[in-house]
């Protein structure tokens, strides 16, 4: 699925456009104005000034000048979002790129982007594109992840407030309180026609989760299918064994993970009394039922030279 890879050059009367979210969690302007200095193009900067803009911004961008994000996951998955939407109204929209200022920035790990100034002037000046096809859930792209059950939840259940004071410890708090306390849930996954019950699903595009946590290595930006990880038990400890499996890199391996590649799954809750949320890319989204597909339109995305894709 992904398209050779020309370099993209960025000097002498080159622009490119800078999407910059500067409540991202780990936004530093002094960080950023090192960065634009190194760049060899013109910077034409951009800051979001409330939920959605980025969004807004990305659907009316010139297709001929690069775009790079710069915040975290969230705000990524706006400007993808905006790119696919200007895309099904037939428009031409221009390759995007990553400059990681968040709080777990995913997708940067995904794209093997190293988070040191030098590092990312060198991939802005030598970026290479890709076709990226994202995954869709209810009409809404996404690049890394869609998740219901216990991480739904916690994302849910984290304020902005919150998230601020405590970054990725906010994650950590919140998960906990509701390994041990929130109800627990069963789940009906369809998975390409096959029915599964479940008590927590993860359906990615993303190798990663959490920032550098190993997913699963069937799952991959250039992967030609989804990859869903369906979780059997809902007992408190066995949560908690999970999670720390995720930290080890070794969730897929367990016993009682299932892990399926799909093109197709709808999630259901058929016992729920009240709405179970999702969770998108790390940010609460709406709530069940799901659907969950691949785009039909990809993202031109601008990866380190070299990379291996």
């Amino acid at each position: 699925m992904p398209a050779d890879k020309p370099p993209v050059v960025l000097s002498g009367r080159h622009i490119i456009n800078i999407i910059v979210n500067p409540k991202a969690g780990r936004y530093c302007s002094k960080r950023m104005h090192r960065i634009l200095a190194g760049v060899e193009a013109t910077t034409h900067v951009i800051e979001t000034t409330h939920a959605g803009h980025a969004s807004e911004l990305a659907k009316t961008l010139p297709p001929d000048y690069p775009v790079f994000v710069a915040g975290g996951d969230g705000t990524i998955n706006e400007v993808v979002n905006g790119l696919i939407t200007a895309k099904q109204q037939g428009r031409t929209v221009p390759p995007m790129g990553v400059i990681p200022m968040g709080t777990a920035n995913v997708l940067a790990y995904e794209m093997r982007i190293v988070n040191r100034t030098q590092s990312i002037i060198d991939y802005i000046n030598t970026a290479q594109v890709i076709d990226v096809y994202p995954g869709i859930m209810n009409n809404r792209a996404f690049m890394l992840m869609v998740g219901a059950g216990p991480d739904a939840t916690t994302v849910a259940s984290v304020s902005a407030r919150l998230k601020s004071l405590l970054g990725k410890w906010a994650y950590v708090w919140r998960g906990l309180h509701t390994i041990l306390h929130a109800p627990k849930e069963e789940f009906t996954v369809c998975v390409d026609g096959y029915t599964y019950k479940s008590s927590a699903v993860i359906v990615s595009r993303s190798r990663h989760y959490g920032g550098p946590y190993l997913l699963s290595p069937l799952a991959g930006l250039s992967a030609p299918k989804l990859v869903v990880l369906l979780l059997k038990s809902n007992r408190s400890w066995d949560l908690l064994r999970y999670a720390i499996c995720l930290i080890l890199s070794r969730l897929h391996m367990q016993p009682d993970i299932h892990v399926l590649q799909a093109s197709n799954v709808t999630i259901t809750c058929e016992k729920q009394v009240s709405p179970l949320p999702l969770q998108i890319d790390g940010d609460h989204c709406g709530s069940l039922p799901c659907k969950v597909g691949l785009s039909s339109y990809p993202i031109r995305l601008l990866v380190p030279e070299f990379s291996n894709f």
